[in-house]
């Protein structure tokens, strides 16, 4: 449940690192055009306006 979209329902990957064998990459996503992925698609755009609203206020002061 994440506090600004509500639940979502996400698939992992995980990959080895050849370099590293001790280590792994851990990708998560959701299904195409399912809630979840409108969720993140959301998430993404309130992300960006407030970073993006962050950055004006720097500006301004």
């Amino acid at each position: 449940m994440h506090p600004d979209v509500g639940p979502l329902t996400l698939i992992y990957q995980a990959f080895d690192v050849r370099s590293t064998p001790s280590q792994q990459l851990i990708t998560y996503h959701a299904e195409p055009a399912s809630p979840s992925a409108h969720a993140l698609a959301l998430l993404s755009s309130l992300h960006a306006t407030m970073h993006h609203a962050r950055a004006i206020d720097a500006i301004d002061t």
